[in-house]
């Protein structure tokens, strides 16, 4: 699975990872299923199927658009599942846990 972030009208996404690879775990097929990993607070894998999750704040002034698909070794096919995006516009942007300020204008860029 891959998710990518669209921000502020990009045509290609700024973002794009897949959850394990994000929280630090690269070989998810090589753990225990019911394994429950942590990565400091901002993202983890809390479920036996997926249940994968982060809370890294990503700076927008407009939009944010976010999809998911389905990475090309997983085969064809459809698959289930569930996303939970929130935003808030407006808000102060600072580093997480470190409250410093970013100027106005700052965009995070996934390397």
């Amino acid at each position: 699975m891959w998710v990518e972030y669209y921000i502020d009208g990009e045509s290609t996404p700024s973002i794009a990872f897949q959850p394990s690879m994000m929280c630090g775990l690269g070989f998810p097929t090589q753990i225990a299923k019911d394994f429950e990993y942590s990565a400091g607070g901002l993202c983890g894998k809390m479920a036996p199927v997926g249940g994968w999750s982060n809370t890294f704040p990503i700076p927008f002034y407009k939009s944010a658009v976010v999809t998911v698909r389905a990475d090309p070794s997983d085969g064809a096919g459809c698959y289930g599942g569930y996303v939970s995006v929130r935003g808030t516009p407006r808000l102060p942007l600072v580093l997480p846990h470190s409250g410093l300020p970013l100027p106005t204008g700052s965009r995070l860029t996934l390397q």
